[in-house]
């Protein structure tokens, strides 16, 4: 199991109510970043901590590989960012106790990696999206945030290494899209999966 950790500040009600996390594949200038590339490194099982708000506020389990997809509707705040993208699936949890990690940055600061942080030393995010963090960082955290993260572990554990391709990932993410909608009802619904199954970049 790896551990990872996102700065979701502008998409957190989108990726964490929608179940994914999303980044350009390239910045605006064609450059790579570490950040960007590392959506092709998670894999089914992993875990993220997700931090908004200057709080760890949910964890999730890793549900998919990235694959690519074009940029989701973030509204003004998916302006300045590429279209092309990588997409990973995950299933989040909201914690009812959120977690500062400023009040715990004395136990956090040592096992910060010394390169491609998620924060500062002093607690606060850095201007970064994903970032892989060490065994013992996810272990002091599963501590610090406690008996909420039992059911989590247990189901990245249940859920390790799986295989699942990218047409596969890609339909179960628009099904659960599908599903949480109230404008249409269960028959409408089921035709709409129907449809998408196998798919791939069919949209509508």
């Amino acid at each position: 199991m790896n551990y990872w950790w996102v700065n979701q500040k502008q998409t957190f009600r989108h990726e964490v109510g929608d179940g994914y996390m999303w980044a350009p594949k390239l910045m605006k200038n064609g450059a790579r970043s570490e950040y960007y590339e590392n959506m092709t490194k998670v894999r089914t099982g992993d875990v993220v901590f997700s931090y908004f708000k200057r709080s760890v506020s949910a964890i999730g389990v890793i549900t998919s590989e990235g694959y690519s997809q074009q940029k989701p509707n973030f509204g003004a705040a998916g302006d300045a960012w590429n279209t092309d993208g990588w997409m990973v699936n995950v299933d989040y949890t909201k914690l009812d106790k959120t977690v500062s990690p400023r009040d715990h940055i004395e136990r956090l600061k040592p096992l910060l990696p010394q390169k491609y942080s998620p924060i500062r030393e002093n607690g606060l995010g850095n201007q970064v999206y994903l970032c892989a963090i060490s065994a013992e960082m996810g272990a002091a955290l599963f501590s610090i945030i406690g008996t909420e993260a039992a059911p989590i572990v247990e189901e990245a554990n249940e859920i390790q290494g799986s295989d699942i391709s990218d047409t596969e990932a890609e339909d179960h993410f628009y099904r659960k899209l599908i599903e949480k909608r109230t404008d249409i009802d269960s028959t409408e619904k089921s035709v709409l999966i129907q449809s998408r199954r196998g798919q791939g970049r069919f949209r509508n």
